[in-house]
């Protein structure tokens, strides 16, 4: 744990290899908050059994033989009708330039704040045009039936991808999975509809 900007690092000493050679973990994980920045950090689950005993937790800095998590603990006093935000965000297989410029960042959180929720936005909106390329997105008078068809057409797109520029395909691509998937039929020959950059085939006879 980075304790000054709250920044927690989860890491192996060394890559699992089955050589007899060393091999130096290089990358770590990482995970911070922003928005409660005098909250108490934990790195495992090792004070959960104790703070719901009401125990306060102790700051964790080095946790290791542990199966590792990220949380944060801190008391809030809000009055009727106010609120209050905050944030935990994780990242994986940093480089050391990679956590040295996050632990920069995390020195202006307010910065990093805004960066991230453009970058949220940003995401968001490029799912939604993923989403609606599959015909994803409708709209009825049952919110719960048009999210749960987004998150099926979403699940469906993550497996399966989607087709790009209007469902129009390369000739060539097309017709080299044809040789592969079905040989008699492009021996015999296609006829494909001249569209774009694709054209006929003369059949074989």
């Amino acid at each position: 744990m980075e304790a000054s900007v709250g920044l927690g690092l989860f890491s192996l000493s060394a890559i699992i290899v089955d050589k007899a050679e060393p091999s130096e973990a290089l990358r770590s994980n990482v995970a911070w908050s922003l928005g409660r920045p005098n909250a108490t950090k934990l790195l495992s689950s090792k004070q959960l059994n104790a703070f719901r005993k009401g125990e306060w937790p102790t700051q964790e800095v080095d946790i290791k033989a542990e199966r590792g998590a990220y949380m944060i603990c801190d008391t809030v006093d809000l009055d009727a009708g106010a609120s209050e935000h905050w944030s935990i965000l994780a990242d994986v297989n940093k480089g050391p330039v990679e956590v040295a410029n996050l632990m920069a960042a995390l020195e202006r959180p307010e910065a990093l704040q805004a960066e991230v929720a453009a970058d949220v936005e940003e995401g968001s909106a490029h799912l939604v045009e993923l989403v609606a390329a599959s015909d994803g997105l409708q709209l009825t008078n049952d919110r719960l039936l048009n999210i749960r068809h987004f998150a099926n057409t979403m699940f469906n797109i993550m497996r399966g991808g989607i087709f790009d520029d209007n469902y129009t395909i390369e000739k060539a691509d097309f017709t080299n999975y044809i040789h592969k998937a079905n040989i008699e039929l492009f021996t015999r020959g296609l006829r494909l509809p001249w569209k774009g950059l694709m054209r006929p085939l003369p059949f074989k006879h």
